[in-house]
């Protein structure tokens, strides 16, 4: 059901572009992009994993909960047009979020539980390309593609007095890796005949369903004994900066 959505929603905003845009030949056959802002994250398992920290704590008075939520991410482009209106892309960038368990456990000094999570998802994507009919300086991009989630990252680390209570994560950390896809739109205006300024609104999912702790091999598993995922899928809007060749 999701990539039906995700389908019909690339199909009507395809067909809002055609109504107003045209495309145009002179768009640059090779440019070169660089990309940062911030996405909102599901980051759905590990936040069940967070809060399970309450329920190994019953007997302390619970402080402070930050979960996952939304996080910084940047990364770079280069993009290819093929014909007139489609372009082949591939992108690599970074995304990271960290979330801190605050403690303050009864008769004693404040403590603080980290989790952080990051991965380099890499994307191949197909892009409809056109210009503005009444400002061809304004160029919109509407497409998606599949993502290869490199380097999937999960760490956490404790003060060592709190291991009492995480004996096994004073510093730990897992790797794996996934495969995602994404649906983006966006608009850019050259201000300069090599040199555009532009935003991106995208849909991704991006989800790492095997984690592997680095120090045992084991696999990451929550209070149910089940496998924890990193969940990265959300919306992300981005700014970015492109120099054509």
């Amino acid at each position: 059901m999701r990539y039906v959505v995700v389908a019909l929603l690339l199909l009507s905003t395809l067909c809002g572009f055609q109504a107003l845009a045209t495309a145009q030949s002179t768009i640059p056959l090779i440019s070169v992009g660089v990309r940062g802002g911030l996405s909102s994250y599901v980051m759905s398992d590990v936040n069940v994993a967070i809060n399970s920290v309450n329920d190994v704590l019953l007997a302390e008075r619970f402080d402070e909960l930050n979960e996952f939520g939304s996080g910084p991410m940047g990364g770079g482009e280069i993009r290819i047009r093929v014909r007139p209106d489609i372009a082949l892309s591939v992108t690599a960038e970074y995304l990271y979020e960290s979330s801190k368990v605050g403690l303050e456990i009864v008769g004693q000094q404040f403590r603080e539980l980290e989790i952080r999570a990051s991965t380099v998802p890499i994307t191949a994507r197909v892009l409809y390309v056109a210009s503005n009919a009444k400002n061809p300086k304004i160029v919109y991009t509407l497409g998606g593609g599949i993502s290869y989630l490199w380097l999937g990252r999960l760490k956490t680390q404790s003060s060592p007095t709190i291991e009492v209570y995480f004996p096994s994560s004073y510093l730990r950390t897992a790797d794996g890796s996934g495969v995602g896809f994404e649906a983006a739109g966006g608009a850019e205006y050259f201000v300069r005949s090599r040199l555009s300024v532009g935003a991106e609104l995208l849909y991704r999912y991006a989800k790492i369903s095997e984690l592997t702790y680095n120090d045992t091999g084991g696999p990451v598993l929550n209070e149910s004994l089940k496998e924890i995922n990193l969940d990265f899928s959300g919306i992300s809007f981005n700014a970015c900066i492109r120099f054509h060749l």
